[in-house]
């Protein structure tokens, strides 16, 4: 999850107030943590919890198209969302009334 945090540095930089590294690419056991751990340390964010709180105002600042360019795994929730959203728009038009 915290890889998804880095995807947009934009959106990074708008909730926590601070810059944050570009991502790593490495896959080493809990890198993203310390990343966006020393990110949040270089803004003083003060957190209950942990970092996930930061989730919900880095999505609402995502620009989802250029974080889906950093991390193909957000391009493809949002394409799938996207899809699963459209099939439901369907059904609903073509439901009886």
């Amino acid at each position: 999850m915290e890889r998804w945090l880095l995807a947009d540095p934009v959106a990074f930089q708008k909730a926590v107030g601070a810059g944050c590294p570009a991502d790593p690419n490495k896959c080493e056991r809990d890198r993203y943590k310390h990343v966006v751990a020393e990110a949040l340390a270089n803004a003083s964010v003060p957190l209950l919890t942990g970092v996930m709180e930061l989730a919900p105002d880095v999505v609402e600042a995502m620009d989802f198209y250029s974080a889906g360019t950093h991390q193909a795994s957000i391009k493809s929730f949002v394409d799938d969302l996207g899809s699963a959203l459209q099939q439901l728009d369907d059904r609903a038009k073509n439901a009886p009334r």
